[in-house]
């Protein structure tokens, strides 16, 4: 890491502070004197064009994951530049346009007016779901990651000795099954996000009950491995106007929305919410002992630029909450967390001169709790002066105008999805689809009468007929059975279906 951060400060680009992975500068040539970064003022997106008789070089990004990095600037020029001074001091293999990092595909969409690009991980969910034998069992177009009237953290802990064999095997396949779901739920899958964090609450000990629960996840993951996250330029409203679930032939609800101002587009918007008490119910028996950590309320947020989702969690409450208010007020604040921490970033990104504008206001966040958003402006009652100083910083958020918190419905809040072992599963699939997507259907969006749908809403409206990612492979000519390129990226089960094809 040091030797690439000596390089890359030779050439212009310093680490972020609040991130040390991501680099941004001016990329100047060392050996050329005449070579130098342009002033702040000129740098600035405010400054005027007329102040300089020849243009501002553009910034550019860098992002490093040990020996693996992507990187992009406004100007080509200025990524070829990059290209030709980081070589004279490393060696290095420049891959063109991403398509493949960190086992994430991108997939692209590039218009005159509007870039879009699609991010999944189909392969990798595959070869795990053959990893664990469940590529036989047929996918199920309803699936969804919970079972139900078995709620994770009813299934009591294995009371196997420490150093039993059985256990042992086991605990291996457990954690090795769990900690690849978790890869999942940290890149392109949010939707796994809470099953990974009750899954991972019994690694230690886990029983054969947490492994069915593990193994009932992963056929879900089978059933949906090319869903995936969609960024896009285009305009976009605040995620919840979309989600109206109306009937899937009802394309009005989705298009009677007014545009949003450019002012308004492309802004950080947060939702946050919170399950109050334990997600067992009535699934354990009266009189049985329970470890407390499972009475805790789950705290849930999603964080959305440009269309998708950018940053998610879904984490247990470090302490009982003794209302829902409570358990609402303390899932606002790991959001608000999150969101300071998005805001951070995009400060150093718009210093160094892009024309980010999100941290020049407050930024929204949405909770479905009215108690909870009135708490958040100063509103205390007698019943929660016993709340702590940490959750406070909320409050100051809101006062330094860093945060501006809002009621949501709660049935139109898809941070929900992330705070339960949602049992209805018509609503975890319309939450679900309010801001993920197949590869299929950002390869072939959906129209109706010649309006264009939201990224975030198509999904919603598919009909049974739209075509999967197999159909639209089988038309391609470079993915016909007969050539070699069929089987080099495909699992056993994927091989023997194209070849049935």
């Amino acid at each position: 890491y040091d030797k690439i951060r000596g390089v890359l400060a030779k050439i212009g680009l310093r680490s972020n502070p609040y991130d040390p992975c991501l680099f941004t500068g001016f990329v100047t040539d060392p050996d050329d004197p005449s070579d130098s970064p342009p002033s702040p003022e000129s740098a600035s997106p405010s400054s005027s064009a007329s102040s300089s008789s020849s243009p501002p070089s553009a910034p550019l990004t860098m992002g490093l994951y040990v020996d693996d990095f992507v990187y992009f600037s406004p100007d080509d020029a200025v990524e070829k530049k990059f290209e030709r001074l980081l070589a004279k001091h490393l060696k290095v293999d420049f891959m063109d346009t991403v398509e493949w990092f960190l086992g994430i595909h991108f997939q692209w969409q590039v218009t005159p007016d509007s870039v879009s690009v699609h991010l999944g991980q189909a392969g990798f969910a595959a070869n795990l779901a053959e990893q664990f034998n469940q590529h036989h069992k047929s996918p199920s177009p309803l699936a969804t990651p919970y079972r139900s009237g078995i709620p994770i953290d009813a299934i009591p802990e294995s009371t196997e000795p420490d150093d039993n064999p059985t256990l042992l095997k086991r605990k291996h396949s457990y954690q090795s099954l769990v900690g690849s779901i978790g890869w999942l739920a940290q890149s392109t899958r949010p939707d796994l996000t809470p099953a990974h964090s009750f899954l991972s609450s019994y690694n230690n000990k886990p029983s054969r009950g947490h492994m069915q629960a593990a193994l009932y996840v992963l056929h879900y993951i089978h059933s949906t491995h090319d869903y995936g996250i969609t960024f896009t330029s285009e305009n976009t409203l605040p995620l919840h106007t979309y989600i109206q679930f109306p009937s899937r032939s009802d394309a009005e609800a989705y298009s009677d929305a007014v545009p949003p101002s450019q002012r308004n587009s492309h802004r950080l918007t947060t939702y946050s919410d919170a399950c109050w008490g334990s997600q067992i119910g009535n699934a354990v028996r009266a009189g049985t002992l329970l470890p407390l950590f499972k009475f805790r309320s789950m705290s849930g947020g999603i964080i959305f630029r440009s269309g998708g989702p950018i940053v998610w969690t879904a984490i247990r409450q470090e302490k009982t909450a003794l209302s829902s208010c409570e358990s609402e007020i303390r899932a606002t604040n790991e959001a608000g967390k999150l969101t300071v921490a998005c805001r951070n970033l995009i400060e150093q990104l718009a210093a160094a001169g892009y024309p980010i504008t999100d941290a020049s206001s407050p930024s929204k966040l949405f909770n479905d709790n009215e108690a909870c958003v009135k708490w958040c402006h100063n509103m205390t009652t007698k019943s929660t002066r016993y709340m702590e100083h940490r959750e406070n910083t909320v409050r100051e958020w809101v006062q330094d105008s860093s945060l501006s918190i809002s009621h949501v419905k709660g049935v139109t809040n898809p941070a929900d999805l992330f705070t339960k072992e949602m049992k209805d599963g018509t609503h975890f699939r319309r939450l679900r689809d309010s801001f993920m997507s197949r590869s299929s259907v950002f390869l072939h969006p959906s129209s109706v009468s010649g309006t264009s749908l939201a990224p975030m809403a198509q999904s919603s409206r598919l009909s049974s007929s739209t075509p999967d990612l197999l159909s639209f492979l089988l038309r391609l000519p470079s993915t016909h059975p007969t050539t070699s390129l069929c089987s080099s990226h495909l699992s056993s089960a994927g091989r023997m279906l194209l070849s049935a094809g």
